[in-house]
């Protein structure tokens, strides 16, 4: 029998022994009272008086009755009231401590990133002495940037997306955005050998969180060239491309790796699972989550490159701060 049909029957099946228990023990009362009232006495006064008596007796033993079962009913209630209250509060203490976790770990994911491309680079500075004037711009404007994701990550590690991610959201091209993430990319170890292409209007603009596009980026990049790496795939291509469709932008990221079975499709947004022997599980939480905040969402798919395809969409972000609740949500939902 389904719960729900079980959970509806149960009551009834409770209420209905009740009202039996009280209804049958009652008319036996009436009736035997009744016939030894007319056995006893001929006399209608006589009768009166004693059926008054007896309706006076039935009235006081049932309402004692009633009002003791009540009692007891109510009772066990409020404890079972009680006793969730407390499952709930215990429910919520560890969700809390989970959410705050997980969120920790998903975070400091995404910071190693852009460790990551901070070492890159130094290691590019230490091992080529005489680079030119413009490439060492280069190479120092992507520090900086990286040291202001950094930044801003740890501040929503410390104020634990309490209420803001650190700014506003603004009206903000995202071509552009990818192409400062996809360029500080270009060092990092795991892209040494993968041809990472791109595929971008010159102005694609949408309200944003400029760090949650970076964020989605590059995990997405990283993700994909650590799935080429581990295969052993010898001439690698990662490739993102964006477009608009109507008021949403749409970016997705493609790999010649060797993709993501069906069946894991939606376990890889479950935390720690994730197709790499050492990978975490963390990224495409993250992804996700930046995902939610602009109302969209994350797709798997197969790639006409042969690998995996990560397609993700996002709408407009309001005026308002951001919306830590929606990463939470997130978090939550992945390690459901």
């Amino acid at each position: 029998m389904p719960s729900s049909l079980n959970a509806i029957l149960r009551p009834a099946r409770i209420a209905t022994m009740l009202s039996l228990g009280y209804l049958l023990p009652s008319l036996f009362y009436i009736f035997a009272s009744s016939t030894l009232t007319s056995d006893i006495t001929s006399d209608p006064e006589t009768a009166a008086n004693i059926e008054m008596l007896k309706g006076s007796l039935f009235v006081i033993v049932s309402a004692m009755l009633i009002g003791g079962l009540s009692y007891w009913m109510l009772n066990l209630v409020q404890r079972r009231q009680s006793d969730s209250q407390r499952l709930r509060e215990a429910l919520l203490s560890a969700e809390r401590r989970a959410t705050t976790g997980l969120l920790s770990a998903s975070v400091a994911h995404d910071a190693r990133n852009e460790l990551a491309v901070l070492k890159s680079n130094h290691q590019v500075l230490v091992r080529n002495p005489n680079l030119s004037p413009e490439d060492l711009e280069d190479l120092y404007n992507d520090q900086a940037l990286a040291i202001e994701r950094l930044e801003a990550l740890t501040n929503r590690l410390v104020q634990n997306c309490r209420s803001s991610i650190g700014n506003s959201s603004q009206q903000a091209n995202i071509s552009e955005l990818i192409r400062q993430a996809t360029t500080a990319l270009r060092t990092h170890t795991k892209l040494r050998n993968v041809d990472l292409r791109r595929t971008l209007p010159d102005e694609l603009l949408l309200k944003t969180f400029p760090i949650l596009i970076h964020q989605i980026v590059i995990n997405l990049v990283l993700n994909a060239a650590e799935a080429i790496d581990a295969a052993d795939v010898k001439e690698g291509v990662v490739e993102v491309i964006a477009r608009s469709e109507e008021d949403q932008v749409i970016i997705e990221v493609h790999d010649n790796g060797p993709g993501i079975p069906e069946d894991l499709r939606e376990a890889i947004f479950d935390a720690f699972v994730s197709t790499k022997a050492e990978g975490n599980g963390l990224g495409l939480i993250s992804v996700r989550a930046c995902a939610l905040s602009h109302e969209g969402d994350v797709e798997i798919g197969t790639s006409p490159l042969g690998g995996a395809l990560v397609r993700v969409t996002l709408n407009p972000v309001g005026d308002a701060p951001f919306d830590s609740s929606r990463f939470r949500r997130a978090i939550l939902a992945a390690s459901a």
